[in-house]
């Protein structure tokens, strides 16, 4: 809501733009660099995410089929080539509104299966799934508390989309327009969020896998179920979110691109756009797998980003602009606008500074994830005999 009151205040249609309007130059190469480096660990991150949920797959087609050489690098390379980046070369985000939409869908899907096999476990086990949940722990704490910040606050990370979805809207009254769909688009992404969180927790109660679908055995749901006869509901909902992965993976590198773009080539207007189109997502597309191919955890590129880059791109900034240019803002002309606005500067610092420090001290502490999913649930089987 900010960013759209400073958009239509100022007329400008880029978020460097924006603030270099309220803070000079120097502040529009932070928010670029900010931008891109967002947008570059978002690819990274979603494409981490689809090989987490393709391994299972290959590891049992693989084993069936007497084909070693078939392996999780091999596969990715092979879906980034064929799907990732032709989508990739997308040049409007407005173009990818159905395949948004299917993501939306697929998340849903993803909170309802989660609900079913949770529903399917707590009523057989009650005592080792809903019986473990703890809400809060007083006398309690570990980093993990303050690390999960970041990750809360990556979650919420749309803010670096604002100023080019807001261009693209056919409508005088797009600062209404604006926060009815930004609005909605939270309500429907928290609402999932706290769905997944919970039951997927709930279930798994003392599990430490950075990425929930990692609890869950795809190829023989029973071995991480407290049932004999799970049903697969779980695998399509991963094929979903790996469809998912796929169609959102150039909504993250198109505000990124558009940066570089803006910073390189900003004086040569509309020559060779198309080369230099092709060759930015190259560019940013080609490194996002490679590092993706070496990383292991998901989490630890949303935790260091989240409370870092996130921070000070979507909540700080957005705030300390809206502040800068209050005499012409709408939001900003009551006290309690301004104060909200203030108040949203220093938590989002607050919270950035000490969720970085958690999470670096996590990294340090170098604790392990709890294995392979369809490799470690002993326990379940011995529960339900």
């Amino acid at each position: 809501m900010l960013l759209a009151d400073c958009l239509e205040a100022t007329g400008v249609a880029s978020f460097e733009d924006l603030a270099e309007v309220a803070f000079g130059r120097w502040n529009r190469r932070a928010i670029g660099a900010s931008v891109f480096v967002i947008s570059f660990g978002s690819a990274v991150a979603y494409t981490i995410a689809l090989g987490d949920i393709l391994q299972p797959f290959i590891d049992v087609f693989a084993a069936t089929h007497s084909m070693p050489w078939l392996t999780r690098d091999l596969c990715l390379s092979a879906f980034w080539v064929v799907i990732m980046l032709p989508l990739s070369l997308v040049k409007d985000v407005s173009q990818l509104r159905f395949t948004s939409l299917f993501a939306v869908l697929a998340l849903i899907y993803l909170a309802i299966a989660m609900g079913v096999h949770f529903g399917i476990d707590a009523s057989i086990m009650p005592s080792k799934t809903i019986g473990e949940v703890r809400l809060i722990e007083f006398g309690h704490y570990s980093t993990g508390t303050a690390s999960s910040i970041s990750l809360i606050i990556f979650s919420f990370d749309g803010q670096m989309n604002v100023p080019s979805i807001y261009s693209e809207l056919r409508t005088p009254y797009k600062t209404r327009v604006m926060t009815a769909v930004s609005s909605r688009a939270m309500a429907i992404c928290a609402l999932c969020y706290i769905a997944i969180g919970f039951v997927g927790y709930a279930n798994f109660p003392h599990s430490s896998q950075g990425d929930l679908l990692n609890n869950y055995c795809l190829h023989t749901p029973s071995l991480t179920s407290y049932s004999a006869h799970m049903p697969s509901i779980m695998t399509s909902a991963a094929l979903a979110i790996a469809l998912q992965l796929l169609m959102a993976y150039p909504v993250n590198l198109y505000p990124g691109r558009d940066t570089l773009d803006l910073a390189f080539f900003s004086q040569c207007g509309r020559r060779h756009k198309q080369l230099r189109h092709v060759g930015l997502t190259f560019f940013m597309a080609a490194p996002s797998l490679a590092l993706a191919l070496v990383l292991p955890d998901i989490s630890v590129v949303f935790g260091v980003l989240g409370g870092t880059a996130n921070v000070y791109l979507c909540f700080v900034m957005p705030a300390l602009i809206a502040w800068r240019l209050r005499h012409r803002t709408v939001l900003l002309r009551s006290r309690c606008g301004r104060a909200s606005c203030l108040l949203l500067a220093g938590a989002g610092a607050a919270f950035g500074i000490l969720s970085t420090a958690a999470t670096v001290l996590d990294l340090l502490d170098g604790v392990p994830d709890s294995g392979g999913a369809c490799d470690v649930n002993q326990t379940l089987a011995l529960a339900r005999l």
